[in-house]
């Protein structure tokens, strides 16, 4: 479809090979496909991040397309952030492209950091560090925001290349040098600090583990920013008070994991998070939100009433030490099996086929009179009980299985009066989030639960451990 990806003249860097290239190439994206303008655009970068060394010339041209760039993914996010869904498969076709897209630039900047940290750095580009370590940490930040929400194909973190960013600026100086992010759908953002953009990454990944719905995460994301204006990361214990020790968070960057909760058995590069700061102003928001008298701060795409939900969930998300939840019932554990209908269209439609195959097969009234039938001989043939057909009353319906939409069969594994927990392999698990409402029961015979999800984990494959809420039965 481009000519000029395959022509001579591509050389080595291809539409990337300076800033004028970089600027003809976005100019013959078509603008009216943002989908077929992402693939291109990941195809460049692939090729890009393939290589190993780079001129000042190159990594000019990649900040340039990544600043063109940055309205194509706002584009493909406009459903996400506005909580505005016109088509789901639209919406998740978004999603999905907007995460490669974000990845596909991730890799870029990674081979970039690479290439900067390497023996030999190319020429005249030292003060590219604080630029694309930033551009690094804030596509890394959505591709982290998406991941949980799309059909995700590839398996690295990408943990590695982060904290040798992080340690490449901490060793530079460079971690408290203001810088000026570009966050998508905001025309300003505040001034932040490469340690604050890596925070932030830290806590996206943390909080977004399948506990909030992809507008609900969204809109936090918006926030967290904000809120990591007073953390900071520590390397040691000494300036830790006494009694706190284990009242923080701690991320090894010499690992391939991201943050986690402090233990005894805690070992390596490690870096120390107090979230006291954070959680703060938190419980400001949350005590703000519960005044009536005052106006909820700026627009939200849901109400004060869901706000003050989703901020008590994010708190007790950054607890360094996890909350003990009162459950409004025991949880048992129970082995069975159900079959569960996701989504509220499939659990509709399932409703209506069920009914229709109970009218088919429920046999008519017996007429009072003696039916006859006549016959083109002119006699008559033997009545039969009404109803009953040669498939032994069965009907055309067919199996109790078979409800006409999607269905799943999934492990119940404990229960209590509010809920239970289900596990089950699901080939896209985005399908499966936080909110979405599911029907299952245990036997044919039995009455459909209705429920809502509550969490998503997943687990290994396309294996994942699902908890719902009930909201009625029958």
């Amino acid at each position: 479809m481009f000519e000029f990806l395959n022509s001579p003249i591509r050389q080595d860097a291809g539409p990337l090979t300076d800033v004028a290239a970089a600027d003809h190439f976005w100019r013959l994206l078509p603008r009216n496909d943002p989908f077929e303008s992402q693939l291109t655009v990941s195809e460049v970068l692939a090729d890009f991040a393939g290589k190993k060394e780079h001129t000042r010339d190159q990594i000019r041209a990649l900040m340039a397309l990544d600043q063109r760039a940055r309205k194509l993914g706002e584009a493909l996010l406009i459903n996400y952030a506005t909580a505005n869904t016109q088509s789901h498969s639209l919406e998740k076709r978004s999603w999905q492209s907007a995460f490669e897209l974000a990845q596909s630039f991730g890799r870029a900047y990674a081979q970039i950091m690479q290439d900067l940290r390497g023996d030999t750095p190319p020429r005249g580009c030292e003060k590219y560090l604080p630029i694309v370590s930033l551009r690094l940490f804030q596509h890394r930040q959505v591709e982290f925001l998406l991941r949980p929400f799309v059909t995700e194909r590839t398996v690295a973190d990408g943990w590695a290349d982060l904290h040798a960013a992080y340690q490449n600026a901490e060793s530079a100086g460079l971690l408290a040098q203001a810088v000026a992010p570009r966050r998508w759908h905001e025309e300003q953002s505040d001034e932040s600090t490469l340690e604050r953009e890596y925070i932030n990454l830290l806590l996206v990944e943390l909080i977004n583990d399948g506990q909030f719905s992809p507008h609900d995460v969204f809109w936090l994301n918006r926030r967290i920013p904000r809120w990591c204006a007073g953390l900071s990361l520590q390397s040691g214990q000494s300036d830790v008070p006494a009694g706190r020790t284990n009242e923080r968070f701690v991320v090894d960057v010499g690992s391939a994991q991201g943050l986690m909760r402090l233990t005894r058995s805690a070992a390596g590069e490690l870096r120390y998070l107090d979230p006291a700061p954070l959680l703060a102003l938190v419980e400001q928001e949350i005590t703000a939100l519960r005044d009536r008298e005052r106006p909820a701060e700026g627009p939200a795409p849901f109400g004060r009433g869901r706000q003050l939900k989703v901020l008590r969930k994010f708190h007790t998300s950054c607890l360094p030490k996890p909350a003990q939840i009162n459950r409004r019932g025991e949880r048992k554990p129970v082995a069975s099996t159900v079959t569960a209908v996701v989504g509220l269209s499939h659990i509709m439609r399932m409703l209506r086929n069920e009914e229709h195959r109970k009218a088919v097969a429920a046999p008519p009234p017996v007429p009072e009179v003696e039916e006859i039938t006549i016959t083109v001989f002119g006699g008559f043939t033997e009545s039969s009980p009404a109803g009953m057909r040669k498939n032994g009353g069965r009907g055309a319906a067919g199996a109790d299985d078979d409800f006409g939409v999607p269905h799943q069969v999934w492990q119940l594994k404990d229960r209590s009066d509010s809920g239970c927990g289900l596990r089950g392999q699901i080939r896209e698990s985005n399908r499966v989030l936080p909110g979405v409402l599911v029907a299952f029961r245990e036997r044919d015979d039995m009455p459909w639960t209705l429920a809502v999800v509550r969490r998503l984990q997943k687990r290994i494959g396309d294996r994942v451990d699902i908890g719902v809420e009930y909201v009625g039965q029958n």
